[in-house]
């Protein structure tokens, strides 16, 4: 009796195992034969909530995305980069062209400039002169036109040029070359041979080659943004031009060559008047002389006559 309890009792426990096998293979089989639609309809609401996505991962989303969001709006605005330049063409009077050299200097200097070179020659009586000044672009439009008073103007020219675009290139170029300088020397602590030493080293003479000229060229901006560039000629007006003068400007021309002409004159009135003193004593010396002569020669009374006169 105890015998046939034992084996209905592994019977029935033999039964509970196979039927619990097939169970779970069923449910398995079931998830991979009828396919998504079906699955998902014989979820359970917690299932479901357990594929749903969690308030974490939408969190670590909403967080990126802001990040993303916050670095492009602290990308500074860049500013128009513009290169300024100016031509301007004097003439002056005759004889003022070192006073207002001096003024050119002095506007230039009290401006925050400096003159970058300067020419100066002459002929036919007249100096004239080229100066390259360099003003900073923000008083420009002040110095120009003072720069013009100093005489009448011949000829002006104000020219712009936009670089925005090349220094923007220029900027990203820089960047990307410093993060590909960090890149070859990291790599350059990680070489295990000679020849990827070599290598590596080689690759990155060129990188920082390419660095040099990209900050080279943005310094050369840098600089012609900064400083306006004018060249300024300064010419004096040559002797007895009076184009484009009026009746009386010619009259006041006239009577300034005569002044010219007096002056030249005593110049060489000056010049000469020791030769002329000794001239002129050398003249009366020998008219002394002559006249003395004479009166030697000259005959007494008493060969005017020819009687000898009384006692």
């Amino acid at each position: 009796m105890w015998a046939a309890a034992s084996f209905a009792a592994l019977t029935a426990l033999i039964i509970a195992a196979a039927a619990l096998a097939l169970t779970g293979d069923g449910g398995g089989g079931g998830a991979m034969t009828w396919g998504q639609p079906e699955a998902e309809e014989g979820l359970t609401e917690a299932d479901r909530s357990s594929h749903a996505p969690s308030a974490q991962d939408k969190g670590e989303v909403a967080g990126a995305v802001s990040k993303q969001s916050s670095i492009s709006a602290d990308l500074p605005e860049l500013s128009p980069r513009v290169i300024r330049t100016g031509k301007l063409s004097l003439e002056l009077e005759k004889g003022t062209y070192q006073e207002k050299r001096g003024e050119v200097y002095f506007l230039v200097e009290s401006a925050g400039g400096y003159v970058q070179s300067e020419n100066t020659g002459g002929d036919g009586g007249s100096v004239r002169g080229t100066f390259l000044l360099r003003i900073p672009a923000d008083r420009f439009d002040r110095v120009f036109p003072d720069l013009s008073r100093l005489g009448e103007v011949k000829s002006t020219e104000v020219a712009t040029q936009d670089v925005t675009q090349e220094y923007i290139d220029l900027e990203g170029r820089i960047r990307h070359l410093e993060a590909e300088e960090q890149f070859y020397l990291g790599l350059i602590a990680q070489a295990k041979t000679i020849q990827e030493m070599l290598s590596i080293r080689e690759r990155l003479d060129s990188v920082q080659l390419q660095k040099e000229q990209a900050l080279g060229r943005k310094n050369y901006l840098d600089k012609q943004i900064s400083y306006s560039l004018v060249t300024l000629n300064m010419s004096e007006a040559p002797p007895g031009d009076s184009t484009g003068k009026g009746f009386w400007g010619r009259i006041g021309e006239a009577f300034r060559s005569f002044g010219r002409a007096c002056r030249e004159l005593l110049v060489g009135l000056a010049y000469a008047l020791p030769y002329l003193a000794l001239l002129i004593i050398a003249a009366m010396l020998a008219w002394a002389a002559v006249r003395r002569r004479r009166v030697r020669k000259a005959p007494g009374p008493e060969s005017r006559d020819g009687q000898t006169p009384l006692q």
